[in-house]
């Protein structure tokens, strides 16, 4: 059997982003520890609080366990069928997580009103619905492998090789909650848009939410593109 020499490199390719991103996390954990430990452990408990010390925690052991499978030289089939389940409940519940903390900041900024909390609510209930059927319904279509490539081993899974669509859901339904939430962010900087008698504490804060949500929009508009054009033919 030939080695494919482009299969590898992606290969590679992968396994160094996931261990980049579980350096990265790390590090920022422990140059912003003793920050944590001022502003959240040193409080007293609230929804704030535990949402975002589990967000924290939570989002370092899922990583880093990604970061360990893929680190693995020769998974073996069953082991990769396994860790799809986990990757894809595990990914599923950071992101309703992430957004749920950024949806109360959102909140927050609108002055806390019914019908914003209304809508974030449904937002949720949407995205967690949207989530559920398409990891929870079973699909024999969707293609899982720990051998993309001959002679390149590594957990890989895609949508159906016949052209259809199903997991790409995923990333589309993400995509219209941080579209959603990026119109909100940019309807309140305009609202505050820098002016002599502006509250400066809102436009910074308005400013944070804009450029974040832009940069991730565009960050997960790159995955749903990748997600149309991934195919594993195994």
């Amino acid at each position: 059997m030939s080695i494919n020499h482009s299969g590898l490199i992606q290969a590679r390719w992968e396994r160094n982003a996931y261990l980049s991103c579980a350096s990265l996390l790390l590090y920022e954990y422990f140059l912003q520890f003793d920050s944590e430990v001022e502003f959240f452990w040193k409080q007293r408990w609230s929804l704030a609080k535990f949402l975002f010390l589990w967000n924290r925690y939570y989002s370092l052991a899922f990583n880093i366990s990604n970061a360990v499978v893929f680190m693995q030289p020769r998974p073996s089939l069953d082991m990769c069928s396994k860790f799809f389940h986990w990757q894809n409940t595990g990914a599923s519940l950071q992101m309703i997580t992430t957004h749920v903390i950024l949806e109360l900041r959102l909140w927050a900024m609108y002055g806390s009103t019914r019908k914003v909390l209304w809508l974030f609510i449904l937002l949720t209930i949407g995205e967690a619905t949207a989530l559920g059927i398409v990891f929870g319904v079973p699909n024999p279509k969707l293609v899982g492998t720990n051998e993309p490539f001959p002679g390149a081993f590594i957990c890989a899974d895609a949508d159906p090789n016949d052209g259809s669509r199903w997991v790409v859901y995923y990333w589309v339904s993400i995509l219209v909650i941080e579209t959603i939430l990026l119109s909100l962010a940019l309807h309140k900087a305009w609202l505050h848009r820098s002016s002599a008698g502006g509250n400066h504490l809102m436009q910074q804060l308005t400013r944070d939410s804009v450029i974040y949500f832009f940069v991730i929009f565009w960050i997960y508009l790159a995955n749903l593109i990748l997600w149309i054009v991934n195919r594993v033919y195994h």
